[in-house]
């Protein structure tokens, strides 16, 4: 897989779904509306931030990485997005549901494609500020770029399995309740 502009997402079990159930349904979704939003919440990619993120670089990729050691319970369905938390409108026709812990952020999604690859988290750099990438607990998504000067310690893991790519289509990331 080649090193370009990434939203990069670690996952886990939702509220009883397996990732790849999940993964599929958001599939389904894409089939049926022509995008999905995929609910999460990250201090290192906030919605503003991943909007600038898909401003900066159209076409950039998500990658779902297998992760997550607790299994998430929360599953409020989404019923409104806004682009800016002042003009709310209903989800898209066609959209499946979109849980999870709200109020929260959505990538938006135009493309999904699972499989079933490593990737090296120190080929990338946190965006913008162009730190070591590095996951946490209540950051476990971050807008990264590939680093010019080859590989940049980070994580302790840093080979991870992901599980899908896709790709953010404008507005690239809204907000939900």
């Amino acid at each position: 897989m080649d090193i370009e502009p990434t939203v990069i997402s670690v996952i886990g079990w939702h509220a009883g779904e397996s990732v790849e159930d999940i993964v599929e349904r958001k599939r389904d979704d894409i089939e049926k509306a022509g995008r999905t939003i995929w609910l999460y919440h990250s201090q290192l990619a906030t919605i503003p931030m991943v909007q600038q993120f898909g401003g900066a670089f159209p076409k950039a990729a998500v990658i779902f990485l297998k992760g997550g050691a607790y299994p998430t319970s929360a599953a409020l369905s989404a019923r409104e997005m806004s682009e800016d938390r002042i003009r709310w409108a209903p989800l898209p026709p066609g959209l499946g549901k979109v849980t999870g812990k709200l109020p929260g952020g959505g990538l938006v999604i135009g493309e999904l494609t699972p499989i079933a690859t490593q990737i090296d988290l120190w080929g990338y750099l946190q965006h913008p500020n162009l730190s070591p990438l590095r996951f946490r607990q209540g950051a476990s998504t971050a807008c990264a770029v590939p680093s010019k000067d080859g590989p940049v310690e980070g994580m302790k893991s840093r080979y991870r399995d992901a599980v899908a790519v896709g790709r953010l289509v404008p507005p690239y990331g809204v907000f939900l309740r």
